[in-house]
């Protein structure tokens, strides 16, 4: 990718996931890049087009740090921790009318975020509720495929950003305790005793007590 396109995607990315997607202008990301609009629509056709690539690029990441987790040599429970650190962050920062404005007027996209959901997040709960199992972490009498496609659906409730600020909750409040519903219904009383221990493992501390 060209680095002032890649250039332009980050910063729009950055804008829409604090801003929200409805309030920043194309104006708006030419002034923080500090070049003319005309250069921006050179490299993308119009502000649809741009959001569409943001999110592209946001699916990219996500990818990239699920394939980063299978690299290391940790467990399963090690592998939530380390998802869980990696949500909290994403969600921490993210302005939820940025779900609200997708969903409303830039429907196309928001599918595609759906998409990714449906097929990305599942396969690899399914993968980590198999290898937790293998290794103990697990209860043995739980159902994978079953678990997985709840967990998906539980993920789809903190998508409903409008709900969500209503009843005064964040979206990383909310994703704070599925974590622990999931967690704490899955695992074995070794793999509890193991989630304590590691809890630390959570960069962003202050969640910690919570879970």
């Amino acid at each position: 990718m060209p680095e002032t396109l890649q250039k332009i995607i980050q910063t729009a990315n950055k804008h829409f996931t604090k801003y929200g997607i409805r309030s920043v202008s194309m104006d708006d990301i030419a002034r923080e890049l500090g070049m003319s609009k005309k250069t921006i629509y050179e490299k993308v056709g119009n502000k649809e087009e741009l959001i569409k690539k943001a999110m592209e690029f946001h699916i990219q990441l996500d990818c990239e740090m699920t394939a980063e987790l299978q690299k290391k040599k940790g467990n399963a429970i090690d592998e939530m921790l380390s998802i869980a650190d990696f949500v909290i962050q994403e969600l921490s920062d993210l302005n939820p009318s940025v779900i609200y404005d997708l969903k409303k007027y830039y429907r196309n996209i928001w599918e595609m975020m759906e998409t990714h959901r449906y097929t990305h997040i599942h396969t690899n709960i399914l993968r980590n509720l198999q290898s937790g199992i293998e290794q103990g972490l697990y209860r043995e009498n739980i159902r994978p495929e079953l678990i997985a496609h709840f967990y998906t659906g539980i993920v789809n409730v903190l998508t409903e950003g409008d709900s969500l600020e209503q009843k005064k909750y964040t979206v990383a409040e909310a994703y704070i305790e599925a974590f622990k519903y999931h967690i704490y219904g899955i695992a074995s009383e070794k793999g509890i005793d193991y989630l304590k221990t590691n809890l630390p493992k959570i960069k962003n501390t202050k969640y910690v007590k919570q879970l």
